[in-house]
Formats: C-alpha cells, sequence, structure tokens
C-alpha cells in the first residue's frame, strides 16, 4: 500500500539528519538560519550532533585538546568513523537519529542534511516497521538515494529525492546570487511543503528536454543517483523496477564508470519491465583521460549508447541531479510520462 506523507507547514519542526558525510559547525548554523526562512524549526539528531562537535574540532585543529575529554566510546566513534571524514558516526546511531525521528509525533519531517559516502550502512539498522506505523516525509538525494529507496521499498511509504539544506541553501555555488534558486525552491515548496494532487514538472525555460526515445508511459516514479542504485543491486534494499518510471542522475563520474554502472544495470535485469526512463543531470560526468582519440567518448555518447534502442520511451535533459537547479520527485507516486512532447506528470494514486 502506498502512503503519502504530510506536508511540511511553517511553524513545523523537522528533525536534521545526516546518514552519510559530515558538515561543521559553521555549516549547521548557515542550516538552521535558512531553516528559519523558511518558517521551519529544527531538532538535532544526538548522533549528528557528536558528528559536527568531532569534525569541527578536527577541522580547527582542536580535536588534540576535545579528545581527553572524552567518553571510550566516544573516542571509539571518532577514531573508527569521524577522523577519516568519510562517516557522519556510527552507523547504528545514525540510523537511531531517524527511527528517533518518525517516532516522535512533534517532528513534521525529517530533512537530511547532505549527502556524501556510507549511508548503505544505516539501512540494516533502520526500523520499518515503526516507519510504517509513524509514516511521515524524508527528503533528500545523492547517497541518501540509499534511505530514502529502502524506505519506500520495504514500508511503501513515499520519500522525496530533492534539495537538501546544507548543500542546496549554504554552498555558494549551488545559489544564486546567494539565494536558493527558484525552480528548485518552487518545486520543493510544491511537493514537501503543500498539500498536492497533481504536478507537472517543468525544467526553467533555458533548459530545454530532449526526446530520446518517443513514446507513453505511465507508472509509479522510481530511481535516484546512478552509483547507488547499481550497488544496490542484489541487496534487500534495490528497487523493484518492474512497471515503474525511472529515473537517473549522477555526478563529477568518469564516463568510463558511468557506463560500467549502466551496464551492471542493465545486465541485472534492472531495465527489464521498465515502462519508462527519465535522464536528469549527468554533471560533471567527464572523459579526462589525457588520450586526444577518447576525447568524442562523453557521457551523451554514452547514455545514446545505451538507450537509444530502449524498448521504452526515454526523455533527457530533466533538471534533477546535484546542479543548483533541481526538481523535488516523490518516490513511489504515480507518474505520466509522454517523451513526445516532454511532458512528465506526477499524481497521487487514489
Amino acid at each position: 500500500m502506498t502512503i503519502y506523507p504530510s506536508p511540511v507547514k511553517p511553524g513545523d519542526t523537522i528533525g536534521l539528519v545526516m546518514p552519510s558525510s559530515m558538515i561543521t559547525e559553521e555549516t549547521l548554523q548557515s542550516v538552521l538560519a535558512a531553516a528559519n526562512e523558511l518558517g521551519l524549526n529544527c531538532k538535532i539528531g544526538q548522533t549528528m550532533q557528536r558528528a559536527v562537535r568531532l569534525f569541527t574540532a578536527q577541522q580547527n585543529g582542536t580535536i588534540d585538546r576535545l579528545l581527553p575529554t572524552l567518553s571510550p566510546a566516544e573516542r571509539q566513534e571518532y577514531n573508527r568513523y569521524i577522523a577519516s571524514g568519510y562517516m557522519a558516526g556510527d552507523p547504528i546511531g545514525r540510523a537511531d537519529d531517524i527511527n528517533q525521528f518518525f517516532a516522535d509525533d512533534d517532528i513534521a519531517g525529517i530533512w537530511c542534511l547532505r549527502g556524501g559516502y556510507s549511508a548503505s550502512k544505516v539501512l540494516p539498522y533502520l526500523d520499518y516497521e515503526l516507519i510504517r506505523q509513524h509514516p511521515k516525509q524524508i527528503i533528500g538525494y545523492s547517497d541518501i538515494t540509499n534511505i530514502i529507496t529502502a524506505i519506500y521499498a520495504k514500508t511503501g511509504l513515499v520519500t522525496y529525492h530533492g534539495p537538501m539544506l546544507a548543500p542546496n541553501f549554504t554552498k555558494p555555488e549551488l545559489l544564486d546570487n546567494g539565494k536558493v534558486d527558484g525552480h528548485t525552491l518552487s518545486f520543493l515548496g510544491q511537493f514537501a511543503m503543500s498539500n498536492w494532487d497533481e504536478i507537472t514538472l517543468t525544467n526553467p525555460i533555458d533548459c530545454p528536454m530532449t526526446t530520446m526515445v518517443g513514446g507513453l508511459a505511465s507508472g509509479t516514479i522510481c530511481g535516484g543517483n546512478l552509483a547507488v542504485l547499481s550497488r544496490l543491486v542484489g541487496t534487500p534494499y534495490a528497487i523493484d523496477s518492474q512497471d515503474k518510471i525511472v529515473f537517473l542522475e549522477e555526478v563529477r563520474t568518469h564516463v568510463v564508470l558511468c557506463d560500467m554502472m549502466l551496464t551492471q544495470l542493465q545486465e541485472s535485469g534492472f531495465f527489464n519491465g521498465v515502462r519508462g526512463l527519465i535522464l536528469g543531470d549527468f554533471l560533471d560526468c567527464h572523459n579526462r583521460t589525457g588520450h586526444d582519440k577518447c576525447q568524442d567518448w562523453l557521457i551523451d555518447r554514452v547514455l545514446h549508447a545505451h538507450f537509444d534502442n530502449a524498448p521504452f520511451p526515454v526523455l533527457s535533459g530533466v533538471k534533477l541531479g546535484h546542479d543548483k537547479v533541481t526538481t523535488t520527485i516523490p518516490i513511489g507516486a504515480n507518474c505520466f510520462l509522454n517523451a513526445d512532447s516532454q511532458q512528465i506528470v506526477i499524481s497521487k494514486m487514489v
């Protein structure tokens, strides 16, 4: 059964979590200010609080003074997970932050602050039955594809592939004259902060979509980051792509690796039974080999090689992914795709 979460409204409290990599205290303060501008109050997960404190001390050179004041368990967490700059704390603790916020009736929604790496380690410790019994929105993208895909797959709760407060609301390169891109903010508001029944996805007028394979299709929409989805194949958290409209995006990945990941999905049978495909941004997916003869092997060519003869409609150039302009997608909602007229309509199933 598909479960739709309630919107987050101004005045509500959201739970902030870091299931992947870390941020510093300075970035956290910017995040809290951004949430305040949206009219939202924030509560911070306990594991996240520790990770921010320890990572900030590491970054500003005060960690040697802080370590002797920590409990043995905190020192172990720092040395095992945080010191590398790779993970935002103990995976069990990161899962506990999410579980506790789902159980907390004062929390209206759970917003992941950033992606990075290692959210896959959190998946075995999420309490999917608790989540099913206390549904609320959870939003993120990139490495958070692990979280939002697993929760939808295990519970039927519609999750949001959408902008996150740490990069999209604070990083200068993702802001437009210091402000969140209007297109990005509009679709976040329509899906996550409003009651909605049907929404047509659009690109900015200077970013046309492109029909790769024509045709019409409808089905449940799911997808996310290409690297994450390819790694989920063969696990209990993989997407069931049968009869789905799938969307894919990627960032800063060599075209050879993109080709390998698409081949992994193809050979695993992922695309068998897919009704339609939406290709988002493949931002800075490069081919820096140093060999002149290889310089025409670019990401567009890779995508065309895989999907020009697909037996389902394929629409490319949709603004979703890691760029400053990104569209929110509710994973698990109904999607109508008209690749001929470059139309995508998202609606709630009845």
